[in-house]
């Protein structure tokens, strides 16, 4: 085992390298403010990361059983740095530290690294971007304020940034990854990966033939929009203020929001959507996954609009609540024969009273139940 110890020297011109006779490797100081190394490993072993001061990470596949590592220090005092590269039973751990953080010249490392084709990744920034290309391995680790982007990788994910955005295209992955801030952005992914964000948007989109995910989609948002464009396995998204659009799906559709509309373009399985405060509109196709087409949709204060074939076979029943200030102004329209029936009495909900529409029927033999629920909206039934 070998190890490498530099402290970068503001008057240092030349940076002295350090070889051991088990390390097939070299260091070259190419000037005060860069440090390039090279280490043989196996594929499938680990590099460590670990930014004490900020600092990011470029890591690229490349088709050599070697390490290389390119540091650049930026900003602040070179004499402040130490920077750490060592070669570990399990593969190669760089560390980044810079004494005088809290001086008047703060500054970062900038780090390339070309690995093997296989390789891991445990990584930790105090803040800075990650961005991983060509890799097959376990990405774990975190950054207090960098996006993070994945591009043509594959394995298993659990990465987070604090305050940046996520974007993963052209992988296949399992895992997870988070985001307290940013937007999160899957393009062309396979895999079962879940992305979340605290406060932006997701978007999920794939146009790659062939390349289709077999797993469900999971998204979640505490406070932004969530578009998701094809998941044939179907699809779990939940946003606690925004709108959730979801141009095709195949199994199944799960959808809520609090604050805001929903849209589901297509859909051929069963679907269960709510919103505290939004629109539902939803188009059932096809003759469903295993037959089933069951639908749920609920909303406490908008529209809802429902598209079913003419031959859906269907036990329907759908709950129209309205206050008493707003008798005349919501209804239930249907394509299909519907029996209605409202309640004789108001009845006291919080502070207002509200009386109930119901509409039921029945088609063909049933075997879809079809259950639709809002307060002072109208519901539309059509024949698509």
């Amino acid at each position: 085992m070998g190890r490498f110890s530099i402290t970068v020297a503001f008057s240092l011109m030349i940076l002295i390298a350090f070889t051991f006779m088990m390390l097939a490797g070299t260091l070259i100081a190419a000037d005060k403010e860069t440090l390039e190394g090279e280490f043989k490993v196996k594929p499938g072993q680990t590099l460590e990361v670990d930014f004490e001061c900020g600092g990011s990470l470029e890591l690229v596949a490349w088709d050599k059983k070697v390490v290389a590592i390119k540091a650049r220090i930026r900003g602040g005092d070179p004499q402040d740095f130490k920077i750490r590269m060592d070669k570990i039973p399990g593969g190669v751990r760089f560390t980044a530290s810079q004494d005088g953080l809290f001086r008047n010249h703060p500054g970062h490392v900038d780090v390339i690294v070309k690995v093997p084709e296989k390789f891991n990744l445990d990584f930790n920034s105090m803040g800075g971007d990650l961005d991983i290309t060509g890799v097959q391995g376990e990405f774990i680790g975190e950054t207090m304020g960098g996006d993070i982007t994945l591009t043509k990788v594959k394995g298993e994910a659990s990465l987070r940034t604090m305050g940046g955005d996520i974007i993963v295209r052209e992988s296949h992955l399992d895992g997870k990854v988070h985001t307290m801030g940013g937007d999160v952005t899957f393009k062309d992914v396979s895999g079962g990966i879940d992305g979340s964000t605290m406060g932006g948007d997701v978007s999920y989109s794939n146009r790659v033939a062939g390349g289709q995910t077999e797993n469900e989609v999971k998204i979640s948002s505490m406070g932004g929009d969530i578009m998701v464009d094809e998941a044939p396995a179907g699809v779990r998204v939940r946003t606690m203020g925004g709108d959730i659009h979801i141009r095709s799906a195949g199994d199944h559709v799960k959808a809520s929001t609090m604050g805001g509309d929903i849209a589901i373009d297509e859909v051929s399985g069963w679907v269960k959507a709510s919103t505290m405060g939004g629109d539902v509109e939803v188009t059932i196709t096809g003759d469903g996954v295993d037959g089933q087409q069951d639908v749920n949709l609920e909303s406490k204060g908008g529209d809802i609009i429902l598209r079913v074939p003419a031959d859906l076979s269907m036990d329907i029943e759908i709950r129209l609540g309205y206050s008493n200030k707003y008798r005349d102004r919501y209804t239930i329209q249907s394509d299909f024969p519907l029996d209605l029936e409202e309640s004789e009495e108001w009845k006291l909900f919080g502070f207002e009273k509200r009386k109930t529409l119901i509409g039921r029927g029945k088609t063909g033999d049933g075997r879809n139940k079809i259950i639709i629920e809002t307060i002072n909206g109208n519901v539309h039934l059509i024949k698509s």
